[in-house]
């Protein structure tokens, strides 16, 4: 747990507290693993709870992978691959832009223990929250 302010909470409270952080607790592992395998899909960041940048990313992965296979077919039945080829040659920046989300998943690599850190404090914090809002609820 992080070095967040318990003062003022009695033990049965930080002991609520411990159990609940533990059974929420985002661990490495499991978002490498899920970075890996399916990283295409941001789903390392739906399971940190980084929701916005998520959806971005898999709405931009799922068009982006939807027009490369139009391309790729359309190609293929009118025998057009050299002149895609000529025109992705004369026009980088068609090959640059489809790399994005694919260089902000090389980053997310190197910044799981990071994003990890931070959902697993944020956690803590709504925690903290919740157990001293229902103390301090009239009937509780």
């Amino acid at each position: 747990m992080d070095y967040i302010s318990k003062k003022g909470m009695t033990y049965e409270e930080v002991m609520q507290l411990q159990y609940e952080y533990n059974n929420r607790k985002k661990t490495n592992a499991i978002t490498y693993v899920l970075l890996i395998f399916f990283g295409n899909y941001f789903l390392h960041r739906f399971y940190l709870g980084i929701t916005p940048y998520a959806i971005f990313g898999a709405i931009y992965t799922l068009l982006l992978n939807g027009v490369i296979i139009y391309f790729i077919r359309d190609a293929y039945i009118n025998q057009m691959t050299i002149d895609y080829i000529l025109f992705l040659l004369m026009h980088p920046h068609f090959i640059i832009l489809p790399l994005i989300p694919y260089l902000w998943l090389l980053l997310d690599l190197f910044r799981v223990p990071q994003l990890v850190d931070y959902a697993n404090h944020q956690s803590e914090l709504a925690l903290v929250r919740a157990i001293k809002r229902s103390r301090d609820t009239p009937g509780h």
